[in-house]
């Protein structure tokens, strides 16, 4: 009990002191905008507000938000800490389901270490509490899945993932994870059982606002159509294969080589590189849930256009169980040497975005230095993505020859 205490003490005081700190503007204050405009009405959200590109179980927790900000007058300062303050607290959360789950396959004293990384993680500190964005709760949510994947909780596991999804477009990464464990148990009825639990759970989320904003497809059109192509750009700085080929903030119909736009170049490699994982992780004898999602959500990152430089970050917790209770010896330290050096390189991302937003009005002066080190990086990022792929199929290798009971 002591640990989960000093976890969860930690990691509360790491983000309220990083939150207070912080002197960001950027989203949060449109996040606060945006709280205060559902006052006007909360199912009509997506018609009242043009720039809304959230999914719906993000804009309750906003509604509600606005509500105690207008209640209690809040200042701007405060009113950004709360409206910080539900990732964070799904951060603690996250620290401490780790530190349970890591506990179960090894000593206390190493749950309480790894949650503790994760707990005062630079990179999950500069997202959630600095910068007030949600991945936290996409990152906590894969937690959850890939540990219902490991039960063979099928059913509830597509529930959480359907509420991924509602929560933010980008919950759609951890799906496939689902989808290759439901294939592997060629179990018909589990496939349609969990197909159906997703959907229902789905559109009854999206039911609230479809009247308002043209039915269930107008909805899901408005919120993941229109948000994805909102941001049309190869790569929009994120360190990733598209940045390293000159597509950083450079529309996505260009094209670098042979009259092929970016576009087509990382939508193919990125189908290229999702049918060889799937052959590969589909023939193993034992898969690794954790390794396997955190190698579909690196792949995406890597070749998919239009990526953010936030989306490599959801790795970050499932790389910390396998890196600290799955893999001893060589093989363990070189998946906390990756966890390691793909916090920085996460963080590093994070930070520069920042820097360049806080520096706006001398940008002509930095544009050109700073576009060269985003290409630069993410040279640096495929590399560790190529070591990335070798690990984990050393890693999945010595797992094939053993049998770890379920977390």
């Amino acid at each position: 009990m002591i640990h989960k205490v000093i976890v969860a003490v930690v990691a509360i005081a790491a983000r309220i002191v990083t939150a207070i700190l912080s002197n960001n503007r950027l989203d949060i204050a449109e996040y606060h905008r945006w709280a205060m405009s559902l006052q006007d009405g909360l199912t009509t959200a997506y018609n009242n507000m043009p720039y809304l590109d959230y999914p719906p179980l993000y804009i309750p927790v906003l509604y509600l938000k606005g509500a105690i900000i207008s209640a209690f007058a809040l200042s701007e300062p405060q009113a950004f800490l709360l409206l910080k303050s539900a990732t964070m607290l799904v951060d603690v959360v996250a620290c401490l389901l780790l530190y349970v789950l890591i506990s179960k396959h090894a000593t206390p004293k190493i749950a309480l270490i790894a949650s503790l990384t994760y707990a005062l993680s630079p990179a999950v500190l500069m997202n959630s509490a600095w910068w007030g964005q949600t991945d936290g709760q996409i990152m906590f949510l894969a937690i959850v899945i890939c540990w219902l994947v490991e039960q063979k909780r099928w059913k509830t596991a597509a529930v959480v993932c359907a509420v991924a999804a509602l929560t933010k477009m980008q919950g759609v990464f951890l799906l496939p994870i689902l989808g290759l464990e439901l294939l592997r148990t060629r179990d018909i009825k589990q496939i349609g059982l969990s197909a159906a639990s997703f959907l229902v759970v789905f559109v009854v989320g999206l039911l609230p606002y479809a009247r308002h904003t043209g039915g269930l497809f107008g909805i899901f059109s408005r919120i993941y159509l229109e948000s994805a192509g909102k941001y049309p750009v190869a790569s929009n700085r994120a360190f990733n294969f598209m940045a390293l080929i000159g597509g950083s903030i450079t529309p996505d119909y260009y094209t670098p080589v042979g009259g092929i736009t970016f576009f087509a170049i990382g939508i193919s490699l990125t189908a290229i590189a999702a049918i060889a994982f799937a052959t590969y992780y589909l023939t193993r004898k034992n898969p690794d849930i954790w390794l396997g999602l955190t190698m579909i959500i690196y792949t995406i990152f890597m070749f998919m256009p239009r990526m953010h430089e936030r989306y490599m970050i959801y790795i970050i917790p499932l790389l910390t169980i396998p890196a600290f209770c799955d893999y001893a010896g060589k093989i363990g330290n070189m998946l906390k040497g990756l966890l390691a050096t793909a916090t920085v390189i996460i963080f590093i991302n994070h930070a520069i975005l920042m820097w360049g937003m806080l520096n706006q009005p001398t940008r002509d002066y930095w544009i050109g230095p700073f576009e060269q080190f985003v290409q630069a990086m993410s040279g640096v990022n495929f590399v560790l993505y190529i070591a990335t792929c070798v690990l984990y199929v050393y890693a999945q290798k010595q797992r094939d020859d053993q049998q770890r009971p379920s977390l």
